[in-house]
């Protein structure tokens, strides 16, 4: 019987003592076969439970052959870890088999600019 997205859900995002701990690998093969309407509802999971942030500001990305990598939400919007060990684990799930550098990168206060 083919699992609800709530059930997907439940067993990516796993609720625990208090703690709250991602299955990277099954958000990977989630990601993988975007199936957008599941795909999104996890997204929106992830950022309720602040795990995943639109915010830059002490966030982590995973950059891999000089690009940023971090999930997408709504296929454009670049979303952002809370926790640098969330970064890692889904660097190594979805990068663990590259044979290229793959980091992980926490942004630091914006810079403030005045025009010319």
């Amino acid at each position: 019987m083919k699992k609800t997205i709530e059930e997907i859900i439940s067993e990516i995002i796993i609720k625990k003592d208090g703690q709250i701990n991602v299955d990277w690998d099954k958000f990977f093969e989630m990601e993988r076969i975007r199936d957008e309407r599941g795909y999104e509802k996890i997204i929106n999971e992830l950022e309720k439970n602040e795990i995943l942030t639109l915010e830059t500001n002490g966030a982590y990305t995973v950059i891999a052959c000089g690009m940023d990598c971090a999930p997408l939400s709504h296929g454009l919007i670049r979303m952002y870890f809370s926790r640098e060990e969330d970064a890692k684990r889904y660097a190594t799930a979805k990068y663990g088999h590259a044979m290229y550098e793959v980091m992980i990168s926490q942004f630091t206060d914006k810079i403030k600019t005045t025009p010319r």
